[in-house]
C-alpha cells in the first residue's frame, strides 16, 4: 500500500512537476514541459533514456538496468523540484510582486503539503 493511496482510488500528496514549471514559465510552450524526459531536457540539459520504461517490471529480481533507470527517475525529480524552487526565487527577485503571486501561491501550498 502506498502512502496517500486510498481505497476510493484517489491519490493525495502528489506534485505534478509539469504543472509547477508551467506556472513558473508561462511563456514556454507547454509541450516542452510535459513528461519527465522533456522536463529534464528543458531544465537540466539532458534527455533521460526511457528505453527501460516498457520492460517487464513484474519479473523479480529487477535487473541492474531497471534499478538504475528507476533510481535516476527518482533522483531527477528531486533535482527538478530543487530547480523549481531556485527558479521561483530568481523570478521573484527579478519581477514585481504582483507578477509572481500565482507561483508564490503554488509553492507555498507545495511547501506546506510536503513540509519543505
Amino acid at each position: 500500500v502506498f502512502s496517500g493511496w486510498e481505497s476510493s482510488g484517489t491519490i493525495s500528496n502528489v506534485l505534478d512537476l509539469s504543472m509547477l514549471f508551467k506556472t513558473i514559465y508561462p511563456q514556454v510552450p507547454g509541450k516542452h514541459l510535459e513528461g519527465l524526459s522533456k522536463l529534464t531536457t528543458y531544465q537540466l540539459g539532458f534527455a533521460l533514456d526511457k528505453s527501460m520504461q516498457c520492460s517487464n517490471w513484474n519479473r523479480r529480481p529487477l535487473s541492474r538496468t531497471q534499478l538504475a533507470y528507476s533510481s535516476l527517475d527518482a533522483c531527477v525529480q528531486v533535482t527538478l523540484f530543487d530547480n523549481a524552487i531556485q527558479s521561483y526565487l530568481h523570478f521573484v527577485s527579478s519581477h514585481n510582486k504582483s507578477d509572481s503571486m500565482e507561483v508564490e501561491k503554488l509553492l507555498r501550498k507545495v511547501m506546506i503539503e510536503y513540509r519543505v
